[in-house]
């Protein structure tokens, strides 16, 4: 299993490594280099050459596996699945047809449960309504000319059931979040896109705990989501924290970790250890950055 990547020459990735943890949180300002990074860490293959950033040579990964091996590129049966789920998407009617994996935006969702065992959707409900308990039931039912849609039952009158659109998107989002543990096969690396977008806050630890469960202790698979959201980070531990800025004279995306010694120690006691208090000083990166004055006069 890949516990460190090096990318080079890819996009605003100009030489990054990243230590990967069973769940790993990349935490950054809009812009700063997320949705890269987590592009060429799911990628499987070789990197796609980008000249947004003119490199003089191609873009590169070299892997460090949990053994220690050095590999210059993704391993043969490495899987990576990249999400950036949409609402608008999750809600569509889907023709009827057979999905073990959720597509990037997730517009298969509906076709993903319905290829669920019996069994599976049941389990699935259960840790649904368990987190939602305005729900008693989830299921896929037909519409019209071949198509279905995901319902949703409530919880206090049992013939009443929802269509997608009449169910709030944080609802429908933490459907889809508790569902990928049932694809099949599973992901090397499941990258997700700020999968706490439409969560209301009292979902946070629950999000970020089911997604460490789904990782285990990371030998099957790695989970790297990326968020700029403080109240979420006051649920994941700080080794599973990655902080990335873009570089304000140079452009590149730089990345840091939060180091566990006393001077951190005492940091977060100063902000009651709440680490998305301690991000939004600035101390710890990730946050947006101006250009310095030697840029700004360059530019001039």
């Amino acid at each position: 299993m890949i516990s460190e990547v090096h990318i080079r020459n890819y996009r605003s990735l100009w030489d990054l490594k990243i230590r990967l943890t069973p769940l790993t949180v990349v935490v950054g300002a809009n812009g700063a280099g997320k949705s890269s990074l987590l592009r060429a860490l799911a990628k499987g293959g070789s990197l796609p050459q980008d000249p947004t950033f003119g490199h003089s040579a191609g873009s590169t990964r070299r892997i460090v596996t949990a053994a220690g091996h050095e590999l210059a590129k993704m391993p043969e049966k490495f899987h990576g699945q990249l999400l950036d789920l949409r609402l608008d998407q999750l809600r569509k009617e889907n023709r009827v047809g057979e999905a073990n994996l959720l597509s990037s935006n997730g517009d298969n969702f509906a076709n993903l449960l319905s290829s669920l065992g019996r069994r599976q959707l049941e389990s699935l409900a259960r840790e649904f309504t368990a987190v939602v308990p305005l729900f008693s039931d989830v299921d896929v039912r037909p519409t019209h000319g071949g198509h279905h849609e995901v319902r949703f039952q409530d919880r206090w009158k049992q013939g009443i059931w929802y269509g997608p659109k009449e169910v709030s998107d944080g609802s429908f989002l933490a459907l889809c979040l508790l569902a990928l543990r049932y694809q099949e096969p599973v992901p090397s690396l499941l990258a997700i896109e700020d999968p706490d977008r439409g969560l209301h806050p009292y979902l946070y630890e629950q999000l970020i705990n089911r997604l460490r469960d789904f990782a285990g202790n990371g030998e099957r698979t790695k989970v790297v989501i990326s968020t700029h959201n403080p109240s979420l980070l006051d649920c994941v531990e700080l080794d599973e924290v990655r902080f990335i800025r873009r570089n304000p004279t140079s452009g590149y995306t730089e990345l840091t970790e939060v180091v566990g010694s006393d001077d951190w120690r005492e940091f977060f006691r100063v902000h009651d250890d709440r680490l998305g208090d301690a991000w939004l000083t600035g101390a710890l990166g990730g946050v947006p950055v101006g250009p310095t004055p030697d840029t700004e006069a360059a530019e001039e």
